[in-house]
C-alpha cells in the first residue's frame, strides 16, 4: 500500500498548479487568455462553514506569488460573486477534488439581497468561470460537470479508480484481503474529523470510500485512506503524514 501512496513536496505542488493554470489556454477559444485573466478575479473553493484553514487560501497566494497577479484580483467568496453580477470572470482554485461536494455547494451558495448563486450567473450572464484544480478524480469531475456545463474546469492530474485503494485490490491483494487490514488498523485511529471518525466506512478508506492515495506537504485530503494520517487511539499509533 505504502508503495502506492504519492508525496507531492512543495517543488512538485508548485509544477502541479502552473500546470493547472497554463491549461486555460487549452479551453479559451473566443478571447485570448491575457484578455480573459485581465478581467477576471481569483477566489477558493470553500464548503458550507468556510474555514481559515481551508487549502484554497495557501494556494490563491502561491498563484499570486508564481504569476505575479495583482492582490486587488484576489478575492474572498462574497466579493467574487458581487464581480461576477457587474461581469467580470471568475477563477476558482483549489488543489483537490475528491468527490466534488465542497465546489457543488460553493456553487449553490446564494449570498446578497438578491441571494443569487454562481450556478444562476454563470447560466444567465456573459461571464465564464474557470475551476482550476490540482488533481480531481474522475467521479469529482462527473459531478461537477452534471451541476455546472458551463464551468471550464482544468486540472493537472486525474485520478482513476485504478490508482486508488481499489487499484491496489486488482493488482496485487485479493478485496478480501484488503478489506481484513483496513478493518483491523482502522480500529485503531481516532481522527479529529468528526465526519470521519463516526462512520466507519470512511474511517477505512476515506471520504466517500475515495480510497485516494496521495498527500501534500501541506496537509492531505480526507479522502485519503486515514490509515495515513488519522492520530491513533493512544500514543503507539504515529501516522505518516498529518493533515493541516
Amino acid at each position: 500500500m505504502l508503495d502506492n501512496f504519492i508525496y507531492y513536496n512543495a517543488e512538485h505542488t508548485d509544477a502541479l498548479l502552473k500546470a493547472a493554470y497554463h491549461s486555460i489556454s487549452t479551453i479559451i477559444s473566443e478571447k485570448s487568455v491575457a484578455e480573459i485573466l485581465d478581467d477576471s478575479v481569483f477566489t477558493i473553493v470553500t464548503g458550507e462553514n468556510p474555514n481559515l484553514t481551508d487549502s484554497g487560501h495557501h494556494f490563491i497566494r502561491r498563484l499570486r506569488q508564481l504569476f505575479h497577479i495583482p492582490e486587488s484580483k484576489i478575492v474572498n467568496y462574497e466579493e467574487a460573486l458581487e464581480q461576477a453580477k457587474l461581469g467580470k470572470n471568475v477563477i476558482f482554485i483549489d488543489d483537490f477534488v475528491g468527490s466534488g461536494e465542497q465546489f457543488c455547494s460553493t456553487w449553490k451558495r446564494s449570498l446578497g439581497d438578491s441571494e443569487t448563486s454562481f450556478e444562476e450567473l454563470c447560466n444567465s450572464e456573459n461571464i465564464l468561470c474557470f475551476y482550476v484544480t490540482l488533481i480531481a478524480t474522475e467521479k469529482g469531475l462527473d459531478r461537477i460537470k452534471e451541476l455546472a456545463p458551463n464551468l471550464k474546469v482544468v486540472t493537472a492530474h486525474v485520478l482513476t479508480p485504478s490508482s486508488a485503494i481499489d487499484g491496489i485490490s486488482q493488482r496485487k491483494v485479493t478485496q478480501l484481503g484488503l478489506e481484513l487490514f483496513l478493518a483491523k488498523y482502522s480500529a485503531k485511529l481516532l481522527p479529529q474529523e468528526v465526519h470521519i471518525a463516526e462512520n466507519s466506512e470512511f474511517l477505512m478508506r476515506g471520504y466517500r470510500n475515495i480510497g485516494a492515495l496521495i498527500g501534500f506537504e501541506h496537509g492531505v485530503p480526507d479522502a485519503t485512506l486515514p490509515i495515513f494520517w488519522s492520530p491513533g487511539v493512544d500514543d503507539s499509533w504515529m501516522p505518516l503524514i498529518l493533515r493541516s
